[in-house]
């Protein structure tokens, strides 16, 4: 079975009530159920969502560890600490609060919630991500095609057009470099223009 970081919810704990729950729930779901064995895999396994039983860690495991369990978007990670008492409290370094609960009773209706709520955020974000990359290649596809057409390139023009900032247009004449443009200023013309592209290339050979 694969393990994926928005696929995956890892278990560690004995109780069979627990793991008939988490179970269920990762089932309905159709979601991936990794049960851990050793702290390690708190590390080394990929996972959205993690039920973790207290007594399982050192006190200062979150603290030892911190940075392995900071992630880039509180909204798309969380762990449950099962068992939690005065006896056995695993310390919670500041930063962690918002993705670390306790629990004693685990519900399953409520657990059921959370990881639904883990999931859309996820979603919503690669969704997000993906219009990121859809509008970056076009505004690509936009500037290539204008230089092939021997058309002068301004980088406020640009900024307006796909409202982005200055340093994005540039990083975008970097790319086109990179894959075969020349782009060049020219004073004259008060704007960026490329001495060859790929479109010149190109049609020499066909």
């Amino acid at each position: 079975m694969k393990y994926s970081k928005n696929k995956t919810v890892l278990l560690w704990s004995n109780d069979k009530v627990v793991i008939k729950t988490v179970g269920s729930i990762v089932k309905s779901l159709n979601l991936a159920l990794y049960k851990a064995i050793v702290k390690e895999d708190l590390i080394g396994v990929p996972y959205f969502f993690a039920v973790i039983d207290a007594a399982n860690l050192d006190l200062n495991f979150f603290i030892s560890n911190k940075d392995f369990f900071t992630p880039e978007e509180p909204k798309m990670f969380g762990i449950i600490l099962l068992n939690t008492n005065k006896l056995n409290k695993v310390k919670i370094p500041r930063g962690l609060g918002k993705i670390i609960t306790n629990e004693e009773v685990l519900e399953k209706d409520s657990l059921k919630t959370t990881i639904l709520n883990k999931l859309h955020s996820a979603q919503k974000n690669n969704k997000n991500n993906r219009h990121v990359h859809d509008k970056k290649i076009f505004r690509l596809a936009f500037m290539l095609r204008e230089l092939m057409n021997n058309r002068v390139l301004r980088i406020d023009k640009l900024c307006d057009e796909f409202s982005v900032s200055e340093k994005t247009i540039r990083r975008d004449f970097e790319l086109l470099n990179i894959v075969g443009e020349s782009i060049v200023y020219d004073k004259k013309k008060k704007g960026y223009c490329s001495e060859y592209s790929l479109h010149e290339l190109t049609r020499n050979y066909d």
